[in-house]
């Protein structure tokens, strides 16, 4: 894993030339150390190499872009996408279709388990 330092520098040099979901693709990060309290709709568009994320509790808004099937965080990212979130249950401030996939159907959702702390995704889950 990149230090962090060395990370945002990459960064901002790369978000110079190419869309943010390029880089966060190509630098393969690990996107749990800058989700805090928000996430907005197209967040992880097309990340297809995110295979699994955890959200923590301290989230307490997710909001989508425009349309459900177009502007939600996870639209598009990879198939086997699996969202980990320590909240016990999808919290208020989270829209209605936050974890849609972007296919057109509101029913295809991506898989979310809940309830489970940091520590248990670091060792169980995060690969």
């Amino acid at each position: 894993m990149l230090d962090l330092a060395i990370l945002l520098i990459i960064s901002a040099l790369l978000l110079n030339f190419y869309p943010l979901q390029f880089v966060l693709n190509s630098l393969q990060i690990n996107f749990n150390a800058f989700i805090k309290e928000t996430i907005n709709g197209n967040a992880f568009n097309k990340c297809i190499g995110l295979n699994t994320i955890y959200i923590p509790s301290s989230v307490k808004t997710i909001n989508i872009k425009g349309n459900w099937y177009s502007g939600a965080p996870f639209t598009k990212c990879s198939p086997n996408l699996k969202i980990y979130c320590g909240a016990k249950s999808k919290q208020s401030g989270w829209h209605q279709y936050w974890n849609c996939d972007g296919s057109n159907t509101s029913s295809n959702k991506v898989s979310v388990t809940y309830n489970i702390t940091r520590a248990v995704y670091l060792s169980k889950y995060k690969k």
